[in-house]
């Protein structure tokens, strides 16, 4: 149970993000004394990244906020980083980050918004292994999102064709080196 404090993290913020990091733990909450039970209902997965990034409002009457902190440290050591899901590659070191990907316009093309989701996706999957298809380093500025993927999802893939969207040529071959790195 959580003391309450004069001013402390916001109790209600504070009980919902707890109910998130104990459904994220599955059946290993158990190993996080102070965490309450898990939550019915499918709440979002949390990684360890997520919890320590996570902020709450200070109001009066919250839970004392050092050790609502001690508990979150004592979570995060227990979750998994992102980069410990299966398919994820880990982190690229910072040299490996490097400009923005240029994609060029075309009258007829890929619709932008898309191909540039996926190809986030693509150089977070390889991670370390971006320098393989170094155009794509500078996505790993961008937050992760959905699920890692394979090489046959790539070979896959299907981007809406729009006016003024951008290149076919530069995504296709951009797609079959990425193919090429993941397949090995």
């Amino acid at each position: 149970m959580l003391r309450r404090a004069g001013r402390g993290y916001s109790r209600r913020a504070v009980d919902e993000f707890l109910a998130r990091c104990a459904a994220s733990l599955a059946d290993r909450a158990a190993d996080v004394p102070g965490l309450p039970p898990p939550a019915s209902g499918d709440l979002p997965r949390l990684d360890a990244g997520d919890v320590r990034d996570v902020r709450f409002p200070v109001v009066v009457g919250g839970y004392d906020m050092a050790e609502v902190d001690a508990l979150l440290t004592r979570v995060a050591k227990v979750l998994p980083a992102v980069s410990d899901r299966p398919g994820w590659g880990g982190d690229a070191p910072a040299s490996a980050v490097g400009e923005p990907l240029h994609l060029r316009r075309s009258a007829q093309g890929y619709d932008a918004e898309q191909v540039l989701a996926f190809l986030t996706r693509c150089a977070h999957t390889l991670g370390p292994r971006v320098s393989e298809v170094p155009e794509l380093a500078g996505l790993l500025r961008r937050p992760r999102t959905g699920d890692p993927v394979r090489a046959r999802d790539v070979e896959t893939v299907q981007f809406r064709v729009r006016l003024g969207g951008v290149s076919v040529e530069q995504v296709d071959a951009l797609l079959d080196r990425v193919a090429g790195a993941l397949g090995r």
